[in-house]
């Protein structure tokens, strides 16, 4: 009697192949915080009862700084300690930063009182650092975060005369130049952000940037 062929064995049925993932998306890049003026203080030293200071303070108390006023003869490094932000006016008489009693305060620093750059070992240049008649400065680096997004030749006065002028500093290779006077590559007048770790003179300073306006 003739056997049946066996029945082929059953194969197995094969397994889909597993999904291949999708490249995960790259993490967004974290947002910088923004700075914000409120209710930081600050230490805005000048002249005894000059009144352009007053008007600057009532500005800067608009922005939503905690401003404190001090009179330049009472100014001292000691004196700083505590606060975010330190404008020196350009009412200040320069003969009280002639000694340097800035390099030793780590709190960012406006100067408007060109004087106080060059003490410090930041500018080149000390007396006649300002134009007169002018009331525009040109933005070279509409980029950074400090020009605000303005570009070009920008206005910072309504109306300007012989006694009206910008001051002006002379910084070194390492300066952040944002903004000069027009019509010149020398003159940096405004806003100026210096990296002061190798100051022209030589002059060691604890802060890393400081500002000039």
């Amino acid at each position: 009697m003739q056997q049946a062929d066996p029945k082929p064995a059953e194969q197995p049925e094969p397994k889909p192949a597993a999904a291949v993932p999708a490249d995960p998306k790259p993490a967004p890049a974290p947002q910088k915080e923004e700075v914000s003026a409120k209710g930081k203080k600050l230490l805005l030293a000048g002249r005894e009862n000059a009144p352009e200071d007053a008007f600057v303070a009532e500005r800067l108390k608009a922005l939503g700084f905690n401003v404190t006023m001090m009179i330049d003869r009472e100014f001292k490094a000691a004196e700083t300690k505590g606060y975010d932000l330190i404008y020196i006016s350009q009412t200040m008489n320069s003969k009280f930063l002639k000694d340097g009693v800035m390099k030793d305060v780590a709190i960012p620093t406006v100067y408007v009182k060109n004087h106080g750059m060059f003490y410090l070992g930041l500018s080149s240049i000390e007396d006649g650092a300002s134009v007169a008649n002018i009331k525009s400065i040109a933005i070279k680096d509409p980029a950074h975060k400090v020009a605000e997004g303005f570009s070009g030749t920008v206005d910072v006065y309504k109306e300007t005369n012989s006694k009206i002028g910008i001051s002006y500093g002379l910084p070194g290779k390492e300066a952040k130049i944002i903004a000069t006077i027009p019509g010149t590559r020398r003159r940096r007048p405004f806003i100026i952000t210096i990296k002061a770790r190798r100051p022209i003179t030589g002059m060691l300073s604890k802060r890393g940037y400081r500002s000039s306006t």
